[in-house]
């Protein structure tokens, strides 16, 4: 699993949360979405759940996100106030 790594808050972008379920048949959309979330300077806070400042707004991220996935897996985004992590 990937090293933690600190998120600094950008006040002039909003925060968000994506998260992700990619279907065990499609293993293979890993690698680009590694990219893209790093591309975005996110931080990973569980297996499949990453916050990162941008910004767009939900909807263009999430279009932005599922061209990067397959049909048949999910992807959620979402703005979030702030947020704290242990990590």
């Amino acid at each position: 699993m990937e090293k933690h790594k600190k998120t600094y808050i950008d006040l002039e972008k909003a925060q968000y949360m994506v998260a992700y379920d990619i279907d065990e048949d499609n293993k293979e959309e890993y690698p680009k979405l590694y990219e893209l979330l790093e591309e975005f300077n996110a931080t990973r806070i569980q297996r499949s759940v990453w916050v990162f400042n941008n910004s767009k707004t939900t909807k263009e991220l999430l279009n932005i996100f599922k061209d990067h996935i397959k049909k048949e897996d999910k992807i959620f985004v979402t703005q979030i106030a702030n947020f704290i992590s242990n990590q």
